[in-house]
């Protein structure tokens, strides 16, 4: 059985070509994946922690009270 010059880099053009998709679509399944676990891991903020919303005053005449942000 003799296999033509012309067949055989259509088999091969085909066989490069599949392998290039199947590494494409794993590619894209893995970014697919790593974002949604961004998404499902990711933790929520707690307001006013770690003094990030107002600020109280600690000593003097105006203790307990909150401090003007346009200081």
């Amino acid at each position: 059985m003799v296999i033509e010059k012309k067949d055989m880099g259509i088999k091969i053009m085909e066989r490069d070509r599949h392998r290039q998709l199947n590494e494409h679509a794993k590619e894209v399944n893995k970014h697919k994946k790593e974002a949604e676990l961004q998404r499902s891991l990711r933790k929520e903020v707690v307001a006013g922690a770690n003094g990030t919303q107002d600020y109280i005053i600690k000593e003097g005449p105006n203790k307990g009270k909150i401090a003007d942000k346009g200081q």
